[in-house]
């Protein structure tokens, strides 16, 4: 058994032994990562500006909104760029530092206010340490929360401001009020848009005004019919979300021959002549180039992210062949199925093509024609009208109508003539169990209608045989035949 002596001399022992070890390890502080800020982006979409559209038209305008709004709806995140993290780490030290400012500004502003204040030397000295040493506390302070570190999501969740997410677009702000907008809607960027009308079309812009560059960041533009509304609004929002998401977008430069040619990007209308820097989702793009009196051109090109692509291409002009078409007989001119006019008349046909025309006059006779494209003098085209002939397959057509018809009418002859005898036959039986006269003639014409049925029955059977037969016949003449090697 030990005794209480060692026992406390043991405990003091190890005491002084591991107390060293315990103040080390009660001293070491552990390391605490800084709280991630700023972690949502927020956008405000803004009602349309319809203004310039007619009052029938102007709610296309709240239709692009609502559209736009349920696509870029997609986006769940947003990566940042250096430029707009530096933005929001200044703004999220700005914010740690300004209570520590306030409070130094106001300590400050109070010790030059103690030499108004007449105290005596001996207190005024002690005030104005006690005032320094404050000063002095506030200024660490205000050095430690500038040397803190600080995190800020670098890919932060995408929302709508709660305004759109219940259905509502606020007012565009004026110009140089973006700002103060974003502010009241606490929103990290705006989206404005305007619809007007283009050469009978619909012309539509959006702009998207981004808090950390304090400008209009993205803009865009595309021309479109009301009957394309659904395919413009793809297009706008695929190339939108790629702006907002923070992916980066390709850039086209197009520049055509003719200035009047129109610029479709992926079959819709995007400029006319030159398209200027115009930006585009990354991938392949097919472009058309289109012009009256040129011929048409289609590419497909692959663009790269934060790449610009220039283009310059100068359309082939179309050129055309003149005919006169002076047949013998007034007549009607067709190209095709489309009615040009009546005879004598001049058509045109475009070089290295062929055209087919035909002609019908008063007779019912036709001439039919191909002209070629042939580098000649203005020729006169002279036309042999015929009378048409049926063709083979009308004929046939015909018998096997006349057939089903036939066959028809049998089978309604048929039960007909059944019903018929089977009346004159019971009132036959009838009439030979009485003298009664009336009965007696009911019968006689019931008998004389039900052979008049068998009758019909008979020409309708006839009828079948034939028409099958020319039917049968008709087909067989003009069927191909089988000649085996």
């Amino acid at each position: 058994m030990v005794r209480r002596p060692v026992c406390i001399a043991l405990l003091f022992f190890m005491l002084f032994f591991f107390a060293p070890f315990s103040l080390f390890a009660g001293g070491t502080a552990e390391y605490k990562e800084p709280d991630i800020l700023n972690k949502e982006w927020v956008l405000c979409v803004t009602e349309f500006d319809v203004s310039a559209l007619p009052v029938s038209q102007q709610t296309v305008g709240s239709v692009l909104a609502r559209h736009i709004v349920s696509l870029i709806g997609v986006v769940t995140e947003r990566r940042r760029t250096k430029e707009e993290y530096a933005y929001y780490e200044n703004l999220a030290r700005t914010e740690l530092q300004s209570s520590t400012v306030q409070a130094l500004s106001k300590k400050r502003n109070e010790r030059d206010q103690l030499v108004f204040r007449g105290d005596p030397a001996w207190k005024y000295k002690k005030n104005l340490r006690a005032i320094d040493k404050e000063i002095a506390a506030l200024e660490k302070t205000l050095a430690e929360a500038d040397a803190a570190p600080l995190s800020i999501e670098a890919q932060p969740l995408f929302k709508l401001s709660q305004d759109n997410a219940k259905g509502i677009f606020p007012s565009r702000p004026r110009a140089g009020g973006e700002a103060r907008f974003c502010a009241d809607t606490k929103s990290d960027a705006l989206l404005i848009g305007s619809v007007s009308t283009f050469h009978g079309r619909l012309y539509c812009t959006l702009s998207v005004w981004t808090l950390y560059s304090s400008s209009y960041q993205y803009e865009t533009a595309l021309v479109f019919s009301l009957e394309e509304t659904e395919q413009a609004v793809d297009d706008l929002s695929s190339d939108l979300i790629a702006m907002l998401s923070g992916t980066p977008s390709a850039h086209l430069a197009i520049s055509v021959e003719p200035d009047t040619a129109l610029i479709s990007l992926d079959g819709v209308v995007a400029g006319q002549g030159t398209l200027d820097e115009h930006s585009y989702r990354a991938g392949t793009v097919s472009i058309d180039l289109s012009a009256q009196d040129y011929e048409s051109q289609r590419m497909s090109v692959a663009t790269n992210p934060d790449e610009l692509l220039k283009l310059s291409v100068s359309l082939k002009p179309i050129t055309y062949e003149l005919f006169n078409i002076e047949p013998a007989t007034k007549a009607a001119v067709y190209s095709g199925s489309r009615y040009l006019g009546q005879s004598p008349l001049e058509v045109t046909v475009q070089t290295d093509r062929y055209e087919y025309f035909h002609l019908e006059n008063d007779k019912g006779e036709v001439a039919k024609t191909v002209l070629p494209s042939f580098a000649t003098a203005n020729p006169v085209v002279s036309f042999d009208f015929k009378t048409p002939i049926e063709s083979p397959g009308a004929v046939a057509e015909q018998n096997r109508k006349s057939f089903y018809n036939a066959f028809g009418r049998f089978w309604i002859a048929l039960p007909v003539a059944f019903i018929m005898s089977g009346v004159a036959d019971a009132q036959s039986k009838a009439n030979a169990r009485s003298a009664n006269m009336d009965l007696y003639n009911q019968a006689a014409i019931t008998y004389y209608i039900s052979m008049g049925t068998w009758i019909v029955f008979g020409l309708t059977a006839a009828d079948v045989l034939y028409r099958s037969y020319r039917y049968l016949s008709n087909t067989h003449a003009q069927s191909v035949s089988i000649i085996k090697q």
